[in-house]
C-alpha cells in the first residue's frame, strides 16, 4: 500500500520565531492557508504560545476583512 504524496511545510514556530509577522505573511511562509494558519495561532495563544503583537499599520485595508494582526512567539 502506498502513502501518496506527503506535503511537509515548515512550522508555524519555525517561520514566527524571533520576528513579529501577520497571520498572511505566516500562511505564505508556512504554506498553509490563511484560515488554517488562523486557527492555529488561536489554540497557540489560548495556550499562551504567541501574542498579538499590534496591528500592521503598512496594510491599507479600507475597510474590507480585518486588519492585519500582528503575531510574535513567546514561547521558549
Amino acid at each position: 500500500m502506498s502513502q501518496g504524496a506527503h506535503w511537509t511545510y515548515p512550522k508555524i514556530r519555525d517561520v514566527l520565531k524571533g520576528r513579529v509577522m501577520t497571520t498572511t505573511a505566516i500562511a505564505e511562509a508556512t504554506g498553509r492557508t490563511p484560515r488554517s494558519v488562523h486557527a492555529q495561532l488561536g489554540q497557540f495563544l489560548a495556550r499562551g504560545i504567541v501574542e498579538r503583537a499590534g496591528i500592521d499599520s503598512d496594510i491599507d485595508n479600507r475597510g474590507r476583512g480585518r486588519p492585519a494582526v500582528m503575531w510574535k512567539w513567546v514561547a521558549k
